[in-house]
């Protein structure tokens, strides 16, 4: 079968065309947006550029353990490795999450953090006395795990006690 030159040009130019056209509509991108998404092989991450801007940091009760859940359903475990008591105070359990955010845990256990705390959820308002507050919490792979969070306030800001 013979193929008319003329139109075979034609459709390569077309494609060209089309390909340019799409390249340059990436261009415009809005960069205000704190949230951006990137994928990596089979699993999907998402960029937070700024966690304050995006309405999760540690000023509150609250704001502290959602850092916990965006690190997990973002798989960044860079989020948890400054959420424990700066002094040392905490517990084992909530030294381990912090623990993630180090070179020094492995895969296996990032994914099983993932797992447990991707669909967690605050389900109450901290209570406060003195420096320590109580959250409600749900977590576990289908996030209908209750449980308590204690929390210590060191200079204004909240940290991981004890879970």
């Amino acid at each position: 079968m013979k193929y008319n030159k003329t139109i075979i040009l034609g459709i390569g130019a077309l494609l060209s065309a089309i390909v340019l056209a799409g390249a340059a509509c990436g261009t415009d991108a809005d960069t205000t947006t704190p949230v951006t998404t990137t994928t990596d092989t089979a699993t999907t991450k998402v960029e937070v550029a700024d966690t304050a801007d995006a309405g999760f940091d540690q000023t509150t009760p609250e704001g502290t353990i959602e850092l916990v859940f965006l690190a997990a359903s973002i798989g960044d475990m860079s989020l948890v490795a400054d959420l424990c008591d700066p002094t040392g105070d905490n517990d084992g359990d909530t030294q381990a999450i912090c623990d993630l955010g180090t070179d020094a845990i492995g895969e296996a256990t990032e994914d099983e953090f993932v797992q447990v705390f991707a669909a967690g959820k605050v389900t109450g308002d901290a209570v406060i006395e003195a420096d320590e507050a109580t959250v409600p919490f749900m977590f576990g792979q289908d996030g209908t795990d209750e449980e308590t969070m204690t929390l210590i306030n060191r200079d204004g800001m909240w940290y991981l006690y004890s879970f």
